[in-house]
């Protein structure tokens, strides 16, 4: 399943590569392209310190409006390049999601839940593999009600599925893409 979804990644990129939106851009090397995902990276990141919900709700919107958008007939060029930006943008805010996961639990939690508090610890950890210790941060989260509780379970349990299911299903409404354009 990972092999066909980087292929059908791969597969879009080649699609908005060829297409008409990107013929007076194919003179600039691949390595372009990866300094264009990591400086969206770093856009993403920023704009989830002062946006997260707005962020949030983009990015559960994305699959949405993905399949949406499959069933409007635009010219090609247009929905090549729809293709590539959601799934590109849901990637782009899966990671995000990913490694700000303590801040956003943080900020949803001292804005939405009565009495949440968090503190963090610095702990030693030993690697026995490479025989050193280091130091990591560790948050001891707490909140008064059990509605509270229940709600930062989920979040911690379910953000790292859903950080792969929001790009899986908006892959999947890209494929919807192709199959409507072939009929």
């Amino acid at each position: 399943m990972i092999k066909k979804f980087i292929a059908d990644i791969s597969t879009i990129i080649k699609q908005v590569e060829g297409s008409n939106f990107n013929k007076g851009y194919q003179k600039y090397p691949h390595w372009c392209y990866i300094v264009f995902f990591f400086v969206g990276l770093v856009i993403v990141f920023l704009l989830f310190r002062y946006f997260p919900v707005i962020i949030f709700i983009i990015w559960f919107l994305i699959p949405i409006l993905t399949f949406i958008f499959s069933f409007f007939v635009l010219k090609k060029k247009i929905k090549d390049l729809t293709k590539f930006l959601t799934l590109w943008i849901s990637i782009l805010i899966s990671i995000s999601v990913h490694y700000s996961k303590n801040e956003i639990r943080d900020y949803v939690g001292y804005k939405f839940i009565d009495g949440y508090s968090v503190y963090y610890t610095t702990e030693i950890v030993s690697n026995t593999k490479y025989d050193d210790e280091h130091e990591i941060e560790v948050p001891h989260v707490s909140t008064d009600n059990i509605l509270g509780k229940i709600l930062i379970f989920i979040f911690h349990h379910l953000i790292f599925p859903i950080a792969f299911l929001i790009p899986y299903l908006t892959w999947k409404a890209n494929e919807r893409i192709k199959f409507i354009n072939n009929n």
